[in-house]
């Protein structure tokens, strides 16, 4: 089994979605560039607890963060089988 990985998923103000990922400690090095890049004058970044709708373009700017492994569902064959009097 593979590490998890976060997923940073943004939209831009061109309603472009983006989904980056990280490992845990690229994550906590990226958040404090951002923190100190705010220090700097540079926009907050701003996450959601929730996802705040099915269309990326309208979190006002949120973004929210998931932990997990992308998983390939496989197809099963399924037979029904009828049985009439």
């Amino acid at each position: 089994m593979s590490e998890s990985k976060y997923y940073e998923i943004s939209c831009d103000d061109d309603g472009d979605v983006h989904v980056q990922a990280y490992t845990k400690e690229e994550l906590e090095r990226e958040l404090e560039r951002a923190a100190k890049a705010e220090k700097d004058g540079e926009p907050a970044r701003k996450f959601s607890s929730t996802v705040p709708g099915a269309d990326p373009a309208y979190w006002d700017g949120k973004r929210i963060l998931i932990k997990g492994e992308i998983v390939v569902p496989r197809p099963r064959e399924v037979v029904e089988v009828w049985e009439l009097p």
